[in-house]
């Protein structure tokens, strides 16, 4: 769902696509968590 698929009956699997855009805004969770647990 990160990267905007919906797994709704109809919808083919997701692409190369939208799995880089979840693991692209993964990535970026992450860097936010890692930064605010510096901050601590």
């Amino acid at each position: 769902m990160l990267g905007g698929y919906l797994n709704r009956k109809h919808d083919l699997p997701p692409g190369p696509t939208v799995i880089w855009r979840g693991f692209l805004l993964l990535h970026e969770i992450t860097k936010i968590y890692q930064l605010f647990r510096q901050i601590e």
